[in-house]
């Protein structure tokens, strides 16, 4: 599937939820804290653009990026900081 990045938002390790308003149908989150593992929280969007429940991953320091084709409401994270694509 092709996407189109829509924009990219750095989220800051411990700054607490980010809102993400922007129209998107999937993200890419990538670890930019270098080698410290981010504890990532993301609040999934129903297609009624409803919460639908938080999802934690961890993003290993210096990995690679990581595709997920779902709609997110808001995210956080701890550890290291990390950037997200929002992609149509």
């Amino acid at each position: 599937m092709n996407h189109t990045p829509v924009k990219v938002v750095a989220v800051t390790a411990s700054a607490g939820a980010t809102t993400i308003s922007d129209k998107h149908r999937a993200i890419i989150i990538s670890n930019s804290g270098g080698a410290t593992t981010a504890v990532v929280t993301l609040v999934f969007m129903d297609k009624n653009g409803q919460n639908t429940g938080d999802f934690v991953i961890r993003i290993v320091g210096n990995s690679g990026p990581f595709y997920i084709p779902c709609r997110i409401t808001s995210v956080s994270c701890s550890g290291s900081n990390i950037t997200v694509a929002l992609l149509v």
